[in-house]
Parts: structure tokens; sequence; C-alpha cells
């Protein structure tokens, strides 16, 4: 059977059978075969890859690691993950190192990730072509002192901008700052400007804010301008600079530009005050006027109240003005109190929720309808809602089979609810299952919630025994991970009941 061959019939049954055919077609092969290399890189996710973990250690030191190393943002097995992680330990030399080493560091979190990759770092690979990537994630986890070090070493020879954003970003550090002041002004690629311009913004703006400016007036810089202030204001939507460099520079493209699009100020009450305050306190002069109502055109912010005479005013002395219609939708805004949508146009779901929570009384024919509809649906994430908060609702034991069902059907994100749900409760059965959940080991992604949601389990299991030592062990070293900013509130919560534990 040649490659090919193999191949397609990979492609059309993916089963045991074709794949231990597949393995054992292999194991008559060289390393350097590239038709070999695409079967198993094909057949490489495959759980029988798990029992043949020997013979691909001898395959992966005489061959090159594209068979692995295009799954591992996909990877789901523990087995493998510890694998490729010995398999990096063992051959730093290998050309192929520095980019495994950044792909895991960029795609999980993981102590041992960490350590190896700083510690394949400081084995003189400097001048790696991964280099940069790698001390940039590093910097990210932790920018001690030795890898910022590293970090000014490696910039020096690579000259690589994020590497240059991270130092700014995650160091402060003075000397990296000037060095992206300097390329902010000069003729970098627009993109590039944007990345340090964002850096710089989020490190220490108000020192930084004329250089930004000059950077957003540039009209060779405009792509990265225009990206910049979607990106960057967005995250910070209650920042006035964006309204006073729009009037400072009004005949610009950036300005232009902006005055058509949302200005990614949030649709609340209180940057609806901050908006109007902002003219109010300023020259209430015509460009001003017009910023701050295409404002609330764009953004959708509620006019408050105390405005709308001054807006209706306006009007009635500016009836050919071509800022009119911005200021009549601007009007039609006014703050209003919104109420509830009618019950009877809430979803099946919300009506059975309310039903179950005995806040609203429908009719039993239409309950029934909606229950069977939604139990009967595809969609896990509902029936494990409903039958959830039904069990609480009526404490009737009969509920806890269906949840056990749902429990083993579900991702961690479900799980992780059910027991946040149930474990207040304090039903033994339900505390067993959170510490076998945590018991399981997990490749924590960067893109995926896992680690809030081991932490949240952690935190109720804490609550209710606020001294057991084998989910503190579990805690302590789920600690060990550094937390994103998304994830600081879990993680302090389950700090402060680990620090608690220590001092009983």
């Amino acid at each position: 059977m040649n490659a090919k061959i193999l191949l397609t019939l990979l492609e059309d049954d993916f089963s045991d059978d074709n794949v231990a055919t597949a393995i054992a077609w292999l194991k008559t092969k060289n390393p350097s075969n590239k038709s070999a290399n695409k079967i198993l890189h094909k057949i490489f996710p495959h759980p029988l890859i798990e029992e043949e973990l020997e013979w691909l250690t001898t395959w992966a030191k005489e061959g090159d690691w594209e068979f692995f190393a295009g799954h591992i943002y996909n990877l789901k097995s523990a087995v493998l993950f510890d694998w490729i992680i010995q398999l990096l330990n063992a051959h730093p030399d290998n050309s192929d190192t520095g980019r495994v080493w950044a792909n895991l560091i960029l795609n999980f979190r993981n102590k041992e990730i960490e350590q190896g990759a700083e510690k394949w770092l400081t084995n003189e690979r400097l001048n790696d072509n991964n280099a940069d990537l790698v001390v940039t994630a590093l910097l990210e986890l932790n920018p001690t002192q030795e890898r910022v070090q590293l970090a000014k070493q490696i910039y020096k020879h690579s000259n690589d901008v994020f590497l240059l954003c991270a130092l700014i970003k995650h160091t402060k550090d003075w000397e990296a700052r000037h060095i992206g002041e300097a390329l902010l002004e000069g003729k970098e690629e627009p993109w590039c400007k944007q990345f340090i311009a964002a850096a710089l913004t989020n490190c220490d703006f108000e020192s930084h804010k004329v250089s930004i400016g000059k950077f957003l007036a540039d009209p060779n810089s405009f792509d990265g301008a225009y990206r910049y202030v979607q990106d960057i204001f967005m995250e910070q939507p209650d920042s006035l600079f964006l309204l006073d460099w729009i009037a400072d520079n009004y005949e610009s493209k950036l300005a232009k530009q902006l005055l058509t699009k949302p200005l990614m100020i949030e649709p609340a009450d209180q940057n609806g005050d901050v908006l109007w305050n902002w003219y109010k306190t300023g020259e209430e002069n015509e460009i001003r006027f017009e910023i701050c109502m295409r404002s609330f055109d764009n953004a959708w912010c509620p006019l408050p109240p105390e405005a709308a005479q001054y807006v209706s005013s306006w009007i009635e002395a500016n009836k050919k003005s071509k800022l009119k219609k911005y200021a009549i939708n601007a009007l039609q805004r006014v703050r209003k109190s919104f109420s509830t949508p009618d019950e009877t146009e809430c979803s099946k779901r919300s009506a059975l929720m309310s039903h179950i929570l005995k806040t609203t009384d429908f009719d039993n024919d239409y309950v029934e309808e909606a229950q069977e509809q939604i139990m009967k649906s595809l969609n896990v994430s509902n029936q494990v809602h409903l039958t959830v908060q039904r069990f609480k609702s009526t404490n009737n034991s009969e509920d806890l089979e269906p949840i056990r069902v749902l429990f083993q059907r579900s991702s961690l994100p479900l799980q992780r609810y059910i027991l946040c749900e149930l474990l207040p409760l304090r039903l033994q059965e339900f505390s067993d299952l959170a510490i076998e959940t945590l018991k399981v080991k997990r490749l924590l992604r960067k893109f995926l919630p896992d680690y809030r949601d081991i932490g949240s389990i952690i935190v109720e299991l804490l609550r209710i025994d606020p001294m057991n030592e084998e989910v503190l062990v579990i805690a302590e070293d789920w600690l060990k991970i550094k937390p994103e900013e998304i994830d600081m509130v879990v993680y302090e919560d389950v700090n402060k009941l680990v620090t608690a534990a220590k001092h009983q």
C-alpha cells in the first residue's frame, strides 16, 4: 500500500483499524520520508498514538517535528502534551525546538512550559529565530529581572516590534519607551506604529500623549492610527483625549473618518453625562458641538435630561445647519427608564426558568410546551441550566439523575456551572464529583476559560470545607499559574481562601 492510497483511506474512515494499519506501515519507513510524515501528521491526534510513544520518540529524534507541531493549537491529549514537553527538554538543539516552545507558550498556561522555555532560552539561544516570540510570552507571564535583561539582549539582535511592545507594556522600561517614541515619530510601517502606540498608552498614556497625538495626525500613518483608536478606546471608553484631539485636528483625515464612525463610547448613562460635560466645560463652538452631537448619534449614549432644553433651543436657532440631523437624533435619545419586555415576548427558555423560580405564573399549557421543546433540544446548555434550577427550586431527588447524566455530557464550563450551583447545598456526592473533576489533568488554554472554571470550583469547595487538605493541595498548584487580567477576581478569591487556611 502506498502513501496516497493510505491517506485516502484515512480521509474516508479514520477508524482504529485504519490508524493501526497506518502505524504498522510507518514502522517500515524512514523518518526522512516526506510521504510518511504526511501520514503521521494525519494520525497524530488519534488515541492509538498514545500507545506508541517509544516508537514515536525514536522517529522524532531522526526526523523533523512538523508531524505534531501543526496540531499544538488543537491538542486535546494530556498524554501527548507531556510527551511533547519531555521531547523538547531532551532535544534543545533541534531546529524546531524554539518554534514549538513559542507555540506552546502562546497557547497554553502551564508551569512546565514556562520553566522549560526559559531554560531553553538561557542556554545560548538568544539568536534563535523564535527567541523573540518565546521571551515576549515569558514577559507577559512574569517580567522578572532576568527575563527583562534577556529580552533587551534579544531585541538588540532582532529589533522585533512585538518584543519592544512587551518591554514597554510589561516592564515600563524607560529605554524601551524612548525607542518606542522615536519609532512612533519616525518612518515605521503604520501597523508597527499602531502596536507601539497601544503599548505606550497601556504603559503611561499621560507621558506619551504628545507623541501619540502626532502619530494620529500623520496622514501616512492613517491605517495604523485608525486601528489604534478602535482597539484602545474600546477598552477605555471614558477617555476624552480622543474628543479633544478631534477638536484640535478637525481637518485631518483621521478626524473626518472618526466623525462618521462610532467613537467607542459605551451606551451607559454615566458616559452620556461625561460626554455632555466635555462640551459644556470647554469652548462652546460649532466644532465641539458637532463632535458632541455626532458622538451621541454614533455611540447611542443617552442625552442627559438637563441637556435636552439646550439642544432644543439650538435646533430652533439653527434650522438650516448641517448639524441639525445629529442634534435631532441626540434629542430623541433623552434618557428614559426602560421597562422590562412584556412576559409574552419572553423566549420559551426564559418563560420556563421564570416558572421554575416561581417569579412568574405562566399558563400551564405554555409551560409544558416550553419544557417539552427545551428538554428535547440538542442544546445541552439549556438542559443543564433548567434542570439544575428546577432541582434547586423543588429539592426533588428525582431531578438528580438527569443532572448526573448531563454532567457527563457537559464541557468543563457547564460542569463548573453545575458544581458551583449545587456545592452550596452541601451534597456530598457533588463535593466528591468536584474533587474528581479537579484531579483530571487538563490542558489549560489561554483562549478558553478552563483556568477560571477550575478556580471557581476550588472557591466553592473551600467555602464549604476551608481545611480540606486535598483541595488545598490542588489550589496551591493552581495558584502557581499566573492569571491574566480577566482571571484576577477568581485568582484573588482562591488566594484569600488558601491564605486563610494556612493561618488556621
